[in-house]
């Protein structure tokens, strides 16, 4: 299941005045799955939740523990012609909120990918 898979579903079960608060996050949930590759989903799930966890920890209050995010992952700069920095750009117009709430998806994608032993 894709990133924007786990919003189709979410976005289901919510109402109209719901699904306007989460506008942001439903856009970066659209934005991530047009670059997710089905056949090498945790290879994307890396390339989307690498720059997230920098723009938290490098522009923002940080990275919760349980993601195991280390500073120096990546540099503490983000290479020009990176797909790293398409996915910085994305995030930086959304909230902390709304990043931690995707990044929570992630970890979530994560766990189920590596319980598959679908992780390299």
């Amino acid at each position: 299941m894709s990133p924007a898979d786990i919003a189709a579903t979410h976005r289901a079960s919510v109402s109209t005045a719901e699904l306007e608060a989460e506008r942001p996050y439903r856009e970066i949930m659209a934005d991530v799955g047009m670059f997710w590759d089905a056949n090498d989903a945790y290879g994307s799930l890396m390339c989307a939740w690498f720059p997230l966890a920098w723009v938290l920890q490098y522009e923002r209050e940080g990275c919760p523990d349980e993601w195991r995010y280390r500073p120096g992952a990546v540099d503490s700069e983000l290479e020009e012609d990176s797909t790293d920095l398409i996915y910085a750009e994305i995030y930086r117009e959304a909230g902390t909120d709304t990043l931690l709430r995707v990044g929570e998806v992630f970890s979530r994608l994560y766990r189920r990918l590596e319980a598959r032993g679908a992780t390299y």
